[in-house]
């Protein structure tokens, strides 16, 4: 018969007096006719081949192994033999020197004329002669087209059981091999079998005598690792010393790896790193190969002078990893260098104890490899205070210029402003804060601030002083009235209502067009001077029709027109808003929210409501100084506290006609300023504006 296909299964178990390696491989010859002398269910086999079929069988070997096979095990006759080996028949296997004692690898070969894969349906039982050693079970791996250098790692292991005659080993079913693991290994049977003779070697034995007596070994763990053409096998065993009292254990770790397995260096953080001037950062780095950790590499780290490192040469643990700590110096990007010489071996074994770690390695190999590290040292932000500008008797523009964000996103900035912090948006540049409601003639300081994940900075202290206002205070001449006055914008207002009366009309007169009149609220006579006697008067001033209003304000002085109050509005807006402008119907509009800031602090009543108690005051950022001094509608005074109206030259078409006229009112609650058409004869109050 000619040899067939190879097939290989390959396991083994090692101890320090005996071993067992059981390598399943090619008929070198041809196999006997059948012999069915038998004892019993027992085939007495006088050679080291035989047949079997589905019929299963009990054969035991000359050499005194027998071999259990199960019915239905193959589903068709094969030929298999079965040898025993002594260490240098196995691949030349070599002698395990220990001193006063000499161990072999012994073991046996399993043969078959079968091309297709060692088929078995059902798990067969072979029983080797027992010579006295305990092994709790054995690490299998499985082997398939050895020429092709495909290997099949399973995560099983092979259980030995004990009696008094022989140890007991079970194959499990090939087709119950689910969980295998493939790899394009470059292993040979020499490679393993070199390196589990090398785990008995010295390391694990010691001057105390009761190690050379029984021992027992477990396989504790088996993990694998493949991808990229890499193979790579790491065992955890334990050796367990029976005769020492207590029992003495020993730890040990093998490996192998081919040599497309390379090793890597790797380090956390990751991303986009940075790090505060001054402070540190933590790093992990670690070396492995195929997964598993590859210790006592040495590692050199540079960096760039805005760093500092804590340490120039690492050298990784027994897992592989060190630390290390950067520290940031100066803000800007900077770069770790990581320069590693790996040297490693193919073959590994180590031994663990509580003192110390032991190698031996084989297969020395070496790799070169480079990292970099980015890392940006951020710090606080730069920012200058901008001299004040646009400086008025109530207003100025401040600000600053953030300069450097130094390597990280500016998230505020404004200005310190009578120990009130003003926002002015984010990020670099220039910026500007309107200052309004300030005093004439008064000296106020201002600094820039800026601030990020380092920290807030501030800028110079800059000093400005507001003018003093020449038309303020004003004296009528008229009549000796003494009015403060404020800018807003662009604007020079009287800041109270105007309060020149010539006369006092009858509380009859009502005039849209004809004639002027002049009303104190509340005040039904004709006497000029118990109408100026009155507290409304004082208060509120005077309300005029609209033709008295058009000639009403003193030299130098006139009535505003509806576009120099929506100028107003929309300064206000612009400062304290934006704002929101609402039509409501063609004779009335609100600017949202600007009236709050005309009103006056004080003078405006708390309103009663279903939802609550309202505050009318505003907040009089701009020195306008509203007060709610009603109206005087055709024969009757009205509203009072409630709102207050102020006349425009503007006329309105409102109806189609000339009896109407544009005014702009401050109203209760609310904080809107609306724009509304009024009849001409109606009495509102006056405000004053500067030529």
């Amino acid at each position: 018969m000619e040899p067939k296909a190879r097939r290989v299964l390959l396991f083994g178990a090692f101890i320090g007096v005996i071993g067992v390696f059981l390598i399943i491989t090619s008929c070198s010859k041809d196999p006997p006719e059948p012999d069915d002398t038998t004892n019993g269910n027992i085939t007495l086999t006088d050679s080291s081949q035989f047949f079997i079929d589905n019929k299963g069988g009990v054969f035991l070997l000359p050499s005194g192994i027998k071999v259990i096979v199960p019915i239905g095990a193959v589903t068709k006759q094969k030929v298999i033999g079965v040898e025993g080996l002594v260490y240098d028949e196995a691949n030349f296997l070599e002698p395990i020197n220990i001193p006063e004692n000499t161990s072999y690898l012994t073991g046996f070969s399993f043969s078959t004329d079968s091309t297709d894969n060692i088929d078995f349906h059902k798990s067969i039982k072979i029983n080797i002669p027992n010579q006295g050693f305990e092994i709790t079970s054995l690490p299998a791996l499985y082997v398939l087209e050895k020429q092709s250098n495909k290997w099949y790692f399973s995560d099983d292991t092979v259980s030995v059981n004990f009696d008094e005659k022989f140890i007991e080993i079970n194959l499990s079913a090939s087709n119950l091999n689910a969980n295998t693991k493939k790899t394009n290994s470059k292993f040979s049977l020499n490679d393993v079998r070199n390196l589990f003779i090398k785990l008995y070697d010295n390391i694990f034995l010691s001057e105390d005598p009761c190690r050379e007596g029984k021992i027992r070994v477990e396989t504790k763990d088996i993990d694998y690792a493949t991808g990229y053409g890499c193979g790579a096998l790491e065992g955890y065993q334990e050796v367990v010393f029976l005769e020492c009292k207590p029992e003495q254990v020993e730890t040990f770790v093998y490996r192998v790896l081919t040599s497309e397995c390379k090793p890597e260096l790797t380090y956390s953080p990751e991303g986009d790193l940075k790090i505060k001037k001054d402070e540190l950062l933590s790093f992990s780095v670690k070396t492995s190969i195929a997964g598993f950790d590859l210790a006592q590499q040495e590692i050199e780290l540079s960096t760039t002078s805005n760093l500092n490192i804590s340490e120039e040469k690492l050298e990784t643990s027994s897992d592989g990893t060190a630390t290390f700590e950067v520290k940031g110096l100066d803000a800007g990007p900077g770069t770790i260098t990581l320069t590693v010489s790996f040297k490693y071996y193919l073959e590994t074994i180590f031994a663990e104890t509580q003192e110390e770690r032991e190698y031996i390695e084989f297969g020395p190999m070496s790799k070169d490899e480079v990292k970099t590290i980015d890392v940006t040292v951020y710090d606080k932000p730069e920012v200058t205070t901008s001299p004040a500008t646009e400086i008025k008797t109530t207003s100025a523009t401040v600000g600053g210029n953030v300069t450097s964000d130094n390597f990280d996103q500016v998230t505020d900035r404004g200005v310190i402003f009578n120990e009130t912090q003003m926002q002015a948006g984010s990020g670099i540049g220039p910026f500007s804060v309107n200052l309004t409601g300030l005093e004439p003639n008064t000296t106020y300081n201002v600094k820039a601030y800026a601030t990020n994940s380092a920290g807030t900075v501030y800028g110079e202290m800059v000093s400005f002083t507001t003018p003093e206002c020449e038309e303020c205070p004003f004296i009528d001449e008229r009549d000796g009235q003494e009015y403060q006055c404020v800018e807003i914008g662009e604007q020079t207002w009287m800041a109270e209502n105007l309060a020149y009366l010539p006369s006092v009309s009858s509380p009859d007169d009502y005039s849209y067009n004809v004639f002027k009149t002049y009303h104190v609220y509340g005040y039904e006579g004709t006497s000029v001077t118990a109408a100026k006697a009155t507290a409304y008067y004082t208060t509120y001033g005077v309300l005029y029709n609209w033709l008295a209003a058009l000639e009403a304000c003193p030299d130098g002085w006139h009535l505003p027109s509806d576009a120099e109050w929506e100028q107003l509005a929309q300064y206000v807006s612009s400062q304290e808003g934006p704002y929101e402008q609402t039509y409501e119907y063609s004779y009335q509009v609100a600017w949202l929210g600007v009236g709050n800031h005309l009103k006056a602090t004080s003078g405006w009543p708390y309103y009663q409501f279903e939802s609550g108690i309202i505050n009318g005051n505003g907040t009089d950022d701009f020195g306008f100084s509203g007060l709610p001094g009603g109206e005087r509608f055709i024969s009757q005074f009205i509203n009072i506290g409630y709102s207050t109206w102020f006349w425009s030259t503007t006329e309105s078409n409102y109806a189609s006609g000339t009896d109407y006229a544009w005014s702009r009112v401050l109203s209760g609650p609310l904080t809107v300023f609306f724009r509304k058409t009024q009849l001409k004869g109606n009495g509102h109050s006056v405000r004053c504006i500067k030529d």
